[in-house]
């Protein structure tokens, strides 16, 4: 539930800038600036940023600057974090292809069985399920898979090469609107229900990481954010910036922008 909430946030506060002239964030004072470096964070919806620095997990809180960490060099590197239940965080470490439960500090929730391996193959592609558990796509069967919290593999999509010729290495997946979105940039965005059946094909291609609010698809260029309506197959600048756009995310109406300066938190207003 919470994730849907931020979902609708996400797209009621994002198409309201998309209703209007693009903006620039040039000249507006952010709201924090972390001296952080690197190439990977995430947010919560309670404002806490949680950086991936190799095995290590940070949670920083930008208004106190208190700090948390986690990390298993057992497991090796993190991947993957997901915060958007911040009591039930999942982390991914690719190289053991492990997935670990943290609570909100920073902690293994070990009574989740919380770094079990699953049943898939190897996998550098996963995303938490709003319904509980997580989806990975499986190399060896070729397949999106769900599983439950406790790693009980729960249900499957067809072999995509069955559904959709050519699309056998996603890259990056998220779920949003009751949809699961899978990305493979040289062929565009498979859409999935949450039953893994799949749907359509978003014919947009060469995106890394976006996020989803209604129709619309919305990533990080250089310096700007853009939409693309895959209704319509329109696209619009939403906002541009100064500098050099490394990461990019948006929690609600906040925009985290990691640039060669430092992460820089920025309020959206309509």
């Amino acid at each position: 539930m919470k994730q849907f909430i931020v979902f609708i946030a996400l797209t009621v506060i994002i198409l309201n800038y998309c209703n209007s002239v693009a903006q620039s964030l040039t000249g507006k004072s952010p709201v924090a600036i972390l001296p952080v470096y690197g190439s990977d964070f995430t947010a919560d919806h309670f404002g806490n940023i949680y950086w991936i620095t190799g095995n290590t997990l940070l949670k920083i809180n930008p208004h106190t600057d208190t700090q948390l960490s986690y990390s298993n060099p057992m497991f090796g590197e993190i991947n993957q974090v997901d915060a958007s239940d911040p009591l039930n965080i999942l982390v991914y470490h690719g190289s053991f292809n492990k997935v670990v439960w943290l609570d909100r500090n920073l902690s293994v929730k070990t009574s989740q069985h919380g770094h079990q391996p699953f049943n898939g193959g190897f996998t550098g592609v996963l995303a938490k399920s709003a319904k509980g558990g997580f989806w990975i796509f499986n190399p060896n069967s070729q397949r999106i898979e769900h599983y439950s919290q406790s790693f009980i593999l729960q249900m499957q999509s067809q072999p995509l090469f069955m559904v959709l010729e050519g699309f056998h290495s996603p890259v990056y997946m998220v779920e949003g609107g009751s949809r699961l979105f899978v990305n493979q940039p040289n062929l565009g965005i498979a859409v999935f229900d949450l039953f893994g059946n799949f749907l359509y094909l978003i014919e947009k291609k060469g995106l890394s990481r976006f996020e989803v609010g209604d129709n619309n698809i919305f990533f990080f260029s250089e310096m700007s954010l853009k939409s693309y309506n895959f209704i319509h197959q329109t696209e619009s600048v939403v906002f541009t910036y100064d500098l050099p756009i490394l990461r990019g995310l948006i929690k609600g109406n906040i925009v985290y922008l990691l640039t060669r300066n430092g992460l820089k938190i920025y309020t959206l207003t309509e």
